[in-house]
């Protein structure tokens, strides 16, 4: 009968198998940054509002190149304009210019004509066209470099909300710069970045799930020497894997930067469970039969994996508590694959161990019990020393706390050297960047409009302001209209490019202003009342704590205005605070975290002493990853930030199977000291070995090309090794001083 109960539990999960391949099958990649913005945010629904009226400030793509020669040249120059009508026809793209098809505006008796910058079919006014072109201060920088080396073609993008759109944007601009020939340019953008993140996750995807697939498979056979020893855990946590990539494909979420890492972790969480167990099934299986050997391992096992599962999971739960929908998603679909892993695992492992014969496992001799004897002999004549090194070290991370920065930039999850990045950086050296800057501009008097004088007064000494000490470049706003017709009124000549010298000639522009009011570029710049209105620009990607202090510099300085109010928004400003935002929802999420350890330790023991003996182990190593934080001077951002709640939730299993044994020993009525030993004994091997594979899992993610996921595998797996030195050496120490002593 238990035969036929377990074939049948075996045939039941490969059917819920083939149905969650089905799902997972379905699932697509993505990466879309505004789903990084914090949702119900004030700013975000500012934003939005910002963004019906005026457009997206990241809607454009930036094209560079260059030639040898010179680029006046005029072959050359009329490739830029062939590469600049080809951009047009690109799908989704709503404009494309570039100093070659720029026309300087004239306002005649006539009426408004337009002439080239550049006489590309008269050789003969080009050399003069070439140094003219210098002393347009709204072409140098954003169509021309500044060492006149590059010309650059500005794309405005319809506003795209999909990714087979925006890779047809992208796919269309490389097929104009491959037709006109163009070996040396440069491409950035927003939508350049999220066609190059989507197809390294892709293959990424593929490699970390491969490295960890070899590496379990390398663990298992060198551990037990056996094809069964090697199959039957990888089938188990294979199945964990498919289940929770089904389960997202159930819900119809996408892969995306963070999600990426969910296979890997399964792969992790799953062999973990899976050690646990045969581990415990061998160690019975060498004296009683294996009916009653798998019985003794689900029951002594059985609750402390339960316990560590919901630590885990509680631990991605946790990421809930943000206000980022792709690390919320993250932490939820997360949490589920380790329920499913363990569930998983107590089915399906205990039917397979009753249906196949791997008992000639138990044959292999170990050396484990020796060496952790030996070690904890150590561990008891050094407790006074361990107690001591445990506490200076714990003081000297808490000292270096302060030193942890809040910092990130558009660029930071690229390494150097890579061509995405290095083409930002060619953008941020050779023209005015890539980083949009956005404010809202609104009058404080209702009656008044920003063209009024004296708000247009306010509007030029701000963004004089922001050339100058902010260093915001390619400004455009309603202040950059006026300069452009009274330009346009005085023959085109570039030292007319500012506000008009007197009242009159200042009526003049705004009667010119008043019969171009309908044209739809007035609609980037002002609504229709007049009365609220936008001011844009590029910079360097200075970073958000520099931003940060840049921002509070913009409202101490538009703070004496009386006529406008500005506002910063944007959305790279969303993303800035998101990382804000999200350090502070860490710290509430690892206490919640805290708290449910703390409540399981109650649960088990009954003894407020030893919660806090519980959670010591595992403060040490959240010090110790904080203090390097600060030291590198890597920086809290979202990527590293959810290093804490992961990591603390992995890292509190191996305190939990520790302090779960010992309970079993003490309810025996064991000695204290007897019961360390045996507790020591029997969980140090298996502590020890999933510590090392969870390690190791993690370090796969070094692999990565990008640095968030660096970074998280790397110090997840640092964390890891300091909570196994950290349960291994002090709980047997804590436990000596201060386990309530009985009567």
């Amino acid at each position: 009968m238990r035969a036929n109960k377990s074939t049948f539990l075996i045939i039941f999960l490969i059917v819920v198998t083939i149905v969650q391949g089905f799902f997972a099958s379905r699932l697509v990649f993505n990466y879309d940054f505004e789903s990084f913005f914090p949702k119900n945010d004030p700013e975000l629904e500012f934003f939005q509002k910002h963004r019906e009226k005026f457009g997206n400030d990241n809607d454009f793509l930036l094209v560079a190149v260059s030639n040898k020669k010179s680029v006046f040249d005029t072959l050359f120059l009329q490739r830029v304009s062939k590469l600049t009508n080809d951009i047009k026809q690109a799908p989704n793209v709503a404009d494309a210019y570039s100093l070659v098809t720029a026309k300087n505006q004239l306002i005649t008796f006539s009426g408004p004509i337009e002439v080239p910058y550049l006489h590309l079919h008269d050789p003969t006014k080009l050399a003069n066209d070439s140094s003219l072109i210098f002393t347009y201060p709204d072409l140098v920088g954003t169509l021309i470099s500044k060492d006149a080396k590059h010309l650059c073609v500005f794309i405005e993008t319809k506003t795209i909300k999909t990714k087979p759109a925006g890779d047809s944007l992208v796919f269309g601009i490389e097929a104009a710069l491959s037709k006109n020939n163009f070996d040396d340019y440069h491409f950035s953008g927003r939508y350049k970045a999220e066609q190059v993140y989507v197809d390294r996750m892709q293959v990424e995807l593929g490699l970390f799930v491969g490295s960890s697939a070899v590496l379990i498979v390398l663990f298992l056979f060198f551990t037990y020497r056996s094809f069964l020893g090697v199959i039957i855990p990888l089938t188990v946590v294979l199945l964990s894997v498919i289940w929770s990539l089904g389960t997202m494909g159930m819900f119809n979420k996408p892969i995306d930067l963070m999600t990426v890492l969910l296979p890997t972790i399964m792969f992790i969480v799953g062999i973990s469970d899976v050690i646990h167990i045969i581990s415990k099934y061998i160690e019975e299986a060498r004296i009683r039969p294996k009916k009653e050997a798998i019985k003794i391992t689900i029951k002594e096992v059985g609750l402390a994996t339960f316990f560590t599962s919901l630590t885990t999971a509680i631990g991605f739960f946790t990421l809930y508590s943000t206000e980022i929908v792709p690390v919320q998603e993250f932490g939820i679909f997360t949490g589920v694959g380790v329920f499913l892993a363990f569930g998983i695992a107590f089915t399906l492992l205990p039917a397979i161990l009753h249906k196949f014969p791997i008992e000639h496992l138990k044959e292999r001799k170990h050396s484990w019990e020796p060496f952790l004897t030996r070690l904890l002999g150590w561990i008891f004549r050094s407790k006074k020393s361990i107690l001591i090194g445990a506490i200076a070290i714990s003081i000297g991370a808490i000292i270096t706390l302060p030193t942890i920065a809040i910092d990130v930039k558009l660029i930071d999850e690229l390494n150097e050297g890579d061509p995405l990045k290095d083409d930002f950086v060619f953008f941020e050296n050779s023209f005015s960047g890539v980083r949009p800057f956005e404010l809202s501009l609104a009058t404080i008097d209702s009656s008044k409009t920003l063209f009024d004088e004296d708000c247009l007064a306010e509007i030029e000494a701000l963004q004089q302001f922001l050339e100058d000490s902010i260093h915001v470049n390619s400004i455009t706003s309603p202040i950059s209209v006026i300069y452009s017709i009274n330009r346009a009124l005085n023959g085109g000549i570039p030292e007319a490019y500012t506000f008009p010298n007197n009242s009159r000639d200042f009526k003049k522009v705004m009667r010119y202003l008043k019969k171009g009011s309908k044209s739809k570029k007035m609609d980037r710049f002002v609504n229709d009342e007049w009365n609220n209105g936008r001011l844009f620009g590029r910079m360097g990607d200075i970073g958000s704590a520099a931003m940060k202090v840049k921002l509070q510099q913009i409202n101490t300085y538009s703070a004496q205005f009386k006529h406008v109010k500005f506002k910063p928004t944007g959305s790279v400003l969303l993303i800035d605070k998101s990382n804000y935002s999200l350090s502070t929802n860490m710290l509430e999420g690892l206490a919640i975290a805290f708290v449910i350890v703390a409540i399981i330790m109650g649960f088990l023991f009954k003894s407020t002493r030893i919660i806090v003996l519980s959670l010591i182990p595992n403060v040490v190593p959240l010090l110790l990853i904080a203090s390097i934080l600060g030291v590198s001077g890597i920086g809290l951002k979202i990527s590293t930030a959810i290093i804490f709640t992961i990591a603390f939730g992995i890292a509190v299993d191996d305190t939990i199977h520790f302090m779960s044994k010992l309970k079993i020993e003490l309810d025996k009525g064991k000695p204290l000291l007897y019961a360390i030993k045996r507790t020591f004994i029997s969980t140090g091997k298996a502590i020890i070995v999933t510590s090392f594979v969870l390690s190791a899992g993690f370090m796969t993610l070094i692999l990565s090309n990008f640095n968030g996921t660096f970074y998280t595998g790397l110090l997840v797996s640092l964390t890891l090794v300091f909570a196994v030195f950290a349960d291994l050496l002090l709980i047997p120490v804590l436990l000596i001083y201060f386990f309530p002593k009985k009567k």
